[in-house]
């Protein structure tokens, strides 16, 4: 069974704001460098987060984030 399939507590999520990185806290906080992670790969994780989520409509970026990362999530949403 899906996880979010039916299930009443996803239709209150409206946004989304994820690091850039795909490391864990961990391996995060031992970082001497930021890790500004794949903007592709970014975008397409909310396009397919986004498909889940029917009432999602803020997507943002956190750590690592910048004008790639949200080009790429503006450029998949509009399909």
């Amino acid at each position: 069974m899906d996880i979010l399939e039916d299930a009443p507590w996803t239709k209150r999520i409206r946004a989304i704001r994820a690091n850039a990185s795909t490391q864990s806290h961990a391996e995060l906080d031992e970082a001497t460098e930021l890790d500004d992670g794949n903007p592709k790969e970014l975008g397409q994780n909310y396009l397919e987060i986004g498909k889940e989520l029917e009432n999602l409509n803020v997507y943002g970026g956190c750590c690592g984030t910048d004008h790639r990362h949200l080009g790429e999530i503006c450029n998949l949403l509009r399909g």
